[in-house]
């Protein structure tokens, strides 16, 4: 049985090789957060889960900055079709990440990646 991380892949027409050079980026920039932390997943390897809980429409973290750089959020947050966040793309090229529904402590958070991908929405927040 084909998984939706793999017709995610094709979707997005990215080979599971691509896709590793796109997530092993070194650069990478190691954050500490009360919102979140990085633990083992069920889904796959390392995931990102809540220290506290979460409200939709809650500002989770910084993902990305400037396109360049990668958080530890961004970095190792899992792909679920079954999302609780979404990443939100800056003017700046900084990417965001909010809730996109209630998410209880101890929870992992997970992205839907053709959301980000194929549909990216500039939102007009300015950040450092």
């Amino acid at each position: 049985m084909v998984s939706d991380y793999e017709l995610m892949l094709k979707d997005i027409n990215v080979s599971q090789k691509q896709m590793n050079l796109i997530t092993n980026s070194n650069n990478l920039i190691e954050t500490v957060s009360t919102f979140y932390k990085k633990q083992k997943s069920n889904i796959h390897g390392i995931g990102i889960f809540t220290c506290k809980n979460l409200s939709k429409n809650e500002f989770i973290g910084i993902a990305g900055l400037n396109n360049l750089f990668k958080t530890t959020l961004g970095r190792w947050v899992n792909h679920s079709n079954k999302n609780n966040a979404k990443f939100f793309l800056t003017k700046n090229l900084d990417i965001l990440m909010f809730a996109t529904k209630n998410i209880k402590i101890n929870t992992e958070i997970l992205v839907n990646y053709r959301d980000h991908i194929l549909n990216p929405e500039i939102i007009n927040i300015k950040t450092k």
